[in-house]
């Protein structure tokens, strides 16, 4: 058994999803690193009230919120990154309501990166060029950081922009060789280069209001997110009777660690990733707020 310290109340809820979250394991100065990790403390009314997470100055997630509240609890976006993200299946508190949130994401297409090189070359037309107002949207929107430029006359300047494959199918800009683009009568050349190809998904977010006071959210949770841990074996229990008493820390998951990770890992967890996260349990007839990690092979 490794030689970790028991009873220390100071780590607390907060301090170990810190830790969690940014990959950090080593709970207490001159400790070894604890892959195994799980703790038991009795869920208080206030520490449940807290596990809701509180969307407030964030203007992008609040939108979502707001348009899921007009479109029958359903938003539907697309984007590299979620509008709004979620670890789990935390709840979300917004404007004094509590939601049950749901997300799903599918890859809907690929995004490419494109540099873009632009040069004044004169006054006189050539052939093949376009006028700005006649390149598609996408085009316009990637020269209108550079073009026109306050002074033409020996202009250069570079710029990126992220082209879907739809916009890229009708990119003017986009292909072999340079393009010559006219604004205001001055003739520009734009060449490009592809950059990275980043994925871009469709994110569809169900919302549900449970609770719109404290003391109703509180309710629910206990409802809705605890299981019952028996029926354990006796190494099983070993390891949970130490994680009530302080705390469960490992270097590495046995047996009946890996048994628990499973099980718990079969029941909505209240926030979580391939690390462990957060559940709500009973045992011996107390419920408990569970904190878990483990190496994320525990559950392969």
């Amino acid at each position: 058994m490794a030689d970790f310290p028991h009873g220390n109340k100071e780590v607390g809820r907060r301090g170990f999803l810190a830790l969690t979250a940014s990959g950090a394991t080593a709970l207490l100065t001159g400790c070894a690193d604890p892959r195994a990790v799980l703790i038991l403390n009795e869920a208080t009314d206030e520490e449940l009230a807290d596990t809701a997470r509180e969307v407030g100055s964030d203007e992008e997630e609040a939108e979502v919120i707001r348009e899921a509240a007009e479109g029958n609890g359903t938003y539907v976006g697309s984007g590299r990154v979620p509008p709004m993200r979620m670890e789990g299946s935390q709840p979300i508190l917004y404007d004094g309501r509590y939601y049950d949130v749901q997300m799903e994401s599918e890859k809907v297409s690929e995004d490419a990166e494109y540099v873009l090189r632009v040069e004044y070359v004169g006054d006189e037309s050539v052939e093949g060029e376009t006028e700005y107002d006649a390149l598609p949207e996408a085009d316009r929107d990637a020269l209108s950081e550079l073009l026109p430029p306050e002074e033409p006359e020996g202009f250069e300047g570079e710029t990126g922009r992220l082209y879907t494959e739809d916009e890229r199918d009708e990119s003017v800009l986009i292909g072999d060789g340079a393009q010559t683009v006219v604004v205001e009568g001055a003739r520009y050349t734009v060449e490009t280069e592809r950059g990275e190809t980043i994925d871009r998904n469709e994110y569809v977010y169900e919302f549900e209001e449970v609770a719109d006071s404290r003391g109703e959210y509180i309710s629910w949770m206990r409802e809705e997110f605890t299981f019952k841990l028996d029926d354990l074996s006796d190494d099983e229990r070993a390891v949970v009777s130490e994680a009530v008493d302080g705390g469960y820390y490992e270097g590495g998951a046995n047996d009946a660690f890996e048994s628990l990770v499973e099980r718990f890992r079969d029941h909505r967890a209240i926030r979580s990733d391939e690390w462990g996260g957060e559940w709500l349990v009973e045992y011996d007839g107390t419920v408990h707020l569970a904190e878990l990690r483990h190496p994320p092979s525990s559950v392969e």
